[in-house]
């Protein structure tokens, strides 16, 4: 058996050591955050990449299925509270997020980010904060030969009208949006009043598709004629020429206005990441980002040009919006009574 050469078999240590020193140190500069969001991809993409690039931090993106917008990622960050995967939540409505928080999913967001919210838009606890604000809406067909059927449509009541049977549609209301807006009609009418309307919409044989996005093609596409939505929907249909337009509802004098529904940013509690963490969720409640989802036509209106207990908002992009003034925790209480209530009567269960 040969013999080594001291000093070969030295320098070939020193080299494996330098190699698995180096490896370590990547291993511990490498920056991570993982990022759950209910905000569009296509939208969300391109703000997550502006902060991979001024950062250097790498963005793990998990973003929710059209079908099953929001309540999807809050079952997951949910069944995820004892081993959290997720550093942020970006959720693009309130209610599932107030939830969450009630369930101890979260950890107080840094004082900066709090303290730069209007009051109504921050949590006492500094479990969220608040960005912009979308607007429930009526999409109507813009088709001429429609015209005499949507020229009545200026409630949500008005879904009810006889010569709308077989011709509306909305969201299936367990999902997205539509389950905070049921919460939130049921506080403002009362069960009573609740449960008659949605009667005359069932009367009407509405149709209850799988999300927002759906209403408005469904519309385009004439198979049906109005619909319940979000403003954004409606945009990104225009934006692709499709013969749709935008009815906000209920906004007379002497009626209750239509719901805006803020997003919202959120650290998860023990999360893996919370440096980065902390950076990424400054980052998404800036308004730069605000700004920018609101020349997207993401958001109707932004939370520092309204008062959240005012009748009236002064919105960026849209004509000035009446809103309900709702409690959004309680709302968020009464969303599963509402929602198992919605359906009953919608797909007429007993």
């Amino acid at each position: 058996m040969q013999n080594r050469n001291p000093l070969a078999v030295f320098l070939s240590f020193l080299t494996a050591w330098i190699f698995q020193l180096g490896t370590l140190s990547i291993s511990a500069t490498a920056q991570t955050v993982v990022l759950y969001t209910s905000i569009d991809a296509p939208l969300a993409k391109p703000i997550v990449e502006r902060f991979e690039r001024e950062t250097g931090i790498t963005v793990r993106l998990v973003t929710d299925g059209e079908a099953t917008k929001t309540a999807g990622l809050a079952k997951r960050l949910l069944a995820e509270k004892d081993r959290p995967r997720a550093d942020v939540y970006w959720n693009n409505e309130i209610f599932h997020t107030l939830s969450l928080a009630r369930e101890d999913c979260f950890t107080p967001l840094p004082k900066a980010i709090v303290d730069s919210r209007p009051a109504g838009y921050r949590d006492s606890n500094s479990m969220w904060v608040a960005t912009g604000l979308r607007a429930r809406v009526i999409v109507v067909s813009s088709r001429e030969k429609d015209q005499a059927i949507v020229s009545q449509i200026s409630t949500l009541e008005s879904l009810g009208l006889p010569h709308l049977k077989g011709k509306i549609a909305m969201s299936n209301p367990a999902f997205g949006t539509a389950s905070g807006h049921m919460a939130s009609l049921y506080m403002l009418w009362g069960e009573e009043k609740f449960t008659r309307v949605l009667q005359s919409w069932r009367e009407n044989d509405i149709k209850l598709l799988g999300g927002n996005s759906v209403v408005v093609d469904q519309v385009a596409a004439g198979s049906i004629v109005v619909g319940l939505t979000d403003n954004d929907d409606v945009a990104s249909g225009l934006s692709q020429g499709k013969p749709v337009a935008a009815v906000i509802p209920d906004q007379l004098e002497n009626q209750s206005g239509t719901l805006l529904i803020p997003a919202t940013v959120s650290l998860v509690k023990s999360g893996p990441n919370p440096i980065e963490a902390e950076k990424l969720a400054t980052f998404l409640a800036s308004p730069e980002v605000e700004r920018e989802l609101l020349e997207a036509k993401f958001f109707a209106c932004s939370i520092h040009e309204i008062d959240s207990t005012s009748p009236a908002a002064s919105p960026h992009t849209m004509p000035a919006i009446r809103t309900i003034s709702v409690d959004w925790n309680e709302a968020s209480i009464q969303m599963k009574h509402a929602v198992e209530l919605a359906l009953r009567i919608l797909q007429d269960r007993k």
